[in-house]
């Protein structure tokens, strides 16, 4: 199994979601709590592509069998 395959497939879902949030707390109209309640998701999955980006590249390579 090619676990730096699922991993760099985790952060490309991960920035996705990223954007998905970002633009929804740019567009939306349902108020200011709305606004905040996407933003903070949205830096919470960017966080998380990060640290799966900086582990993905920090962690040495798994030995195969």
């Amino acid at each position: 199994m090619n676990l730096p395959i699922f991993v760099v497939l985790s952060i490309l879902g991960q920035l996705l979601m990223t954007i998905s949030f970002a633009r929804e707390a740019l567009t939306t109209d349902q108020g200011t709590f709305c606004r905040v309640k996407c933003a903070i998701a949205g830096f919470l999955y960017l966080f998380v592509a990060i640290l799966l980006a900086w582990l993905l590249f920090e962690t040495p390579a798994l030995p195969t069998v």
